[in-house]
């Protein structure tokens, strides 16, 4: 699974390539967990909601389609909130990776403080972009780190 934007393929140095392995590395228990309850609560969901409809268009509400009417809305309500509960987890992935990478530009000592604060700042401005600004970081650190001699 690759939850990056970008893609990593046979051109990407191995350095890059790795220091994604580690953010994939951090976030891979949320992105299990909302995989999870994504899978789970989809066909719940859709289960449930065709069923009250075929139900209650074809028989219409009465007290015996009541105790149904009851299971499958409790089912469609169990399945809205595993859907939501995935949804959080997509949103702790986003916050999680985004403080993984603002950390990693702050403890970086190679790159000139002023270019790390412009990677910080295009960060704050560009959140939609945070995969490829990371991307273009490693890139450049990488690239400085050959011209020192240290990979």
């Amino acid at each position: 699974m690759n939850l990056l934007k970008i893609q990593l393929d046979h051109t990407t140095s191995q350095y890059v390539k790795t220091e994604f392995e580690k953010i994939q590395a951090a976030l891979a228990p949320y992105i299990k967990k909302s995989s999870m309850y994504t899978l789970i609560s989809v066909p719940i969901l859709t289960f449930s909601l065709i069923n009250l409809f075929a139900l209650s268009v074809n028989r219409g509400i009465s007290d015996e389609t009541m105790p149904l009417i009851i299971v499958f809305g409790v089912a469609g309500a169990f399945g809205l909130a595993l859907f939501k509960e995935s949804m959080y987890q997509s949103k702790e992935i986003y916050i999680k990776s985004f403080n993984y990478i603002t950390n990693r530009i702050k403890k970086n000592d190679e790159l000139p403080d002023a270019i790390k604060d412009r990677y910080l700042r295009r960060l704050q401005t560009e959140p939609a972009n945070t995969m490829m600004i990371y991307y273009e970081f490693l890139q450049q650190e990488e690239r400085l780190k050959k011209m020192e001699g240290l990979l």
